[in-house]
């Protein structure tokens, strides 16, 4: 039995998949990165400030609110890659429920209907690509709009604390 060629939007569809899972694998590989990095850096001030070799608190008032400013996007930014590496295991939009695209579909499905689901998908032409395409397309934008986020707070915090730190002195 031969396998037909897909339609043109279908084959569209499956190269621009096969993209988006990609980007998906990217955006996991840099959050986590991110995470890791601003992990460290965190846990260096917090080992700073618990062996005693400093304190936020030896500031002058005039500039420890910019410390504590930077310190609050530092965490919000820690907040953010999280949110960039958190595992999506539902999609929460609007879809046809016979379609069996992924296994979070099969986990969701009865059991009495899961057959008759996995022949409906197979036969409606391009159904789990499209929908699929549709769910990556889409965890793959919040992944990176949560780097995004992530980078500017990471930018101000570094930017808030170091110019807390190197005015202190100087006031």
């Amino acid at each position: 039995m031969s396998k037909s060629k897909p339609q043109p939007h279908v084959a569209l569809a499956e190269t621009i998949l096969r993209e988006a899972r990609e980007e998906l694998s990217r955006a996991d590989e840099k959050s986590s990165l991110l995470l890791a990095a601003a992990g460290v850096v965190l846990g260096a001030i917090v080992a700073a400030v618990v062996a005693g070799d400093w304190s936020p608190f030896d500031l002058r008032p005039s500039v420890q609110w910019l410390w504590w400013a930077g310190s609050t996007a530092g965490i919000a930014s820690l907040v953010a890659f999280a949110y960039s590496v958190y595992p999506r295991t539902t999609y929460r939009g609007q879809r046809p429920p016979s379609i069996v695209a992924y296994y979070g579909d099969v986990v969701s499905t009865p059991e009495d209907q899961l057959e008759e689901r996995l022949v409906e998908t197979a036969t409606a032409a391009g159904s789990r690509s499209l929908d699929q395409l549709k769910i990556i397309s889409e965890i793959v934008d919040k992944k990176f709009r949560g780097i995004q986020i992530g980078l500017w707070l990471i930018a101000a915090s570094t930017f808030a604390c170091v110019v807390a730190v190197v005015l202190d002195p100087l006031l």
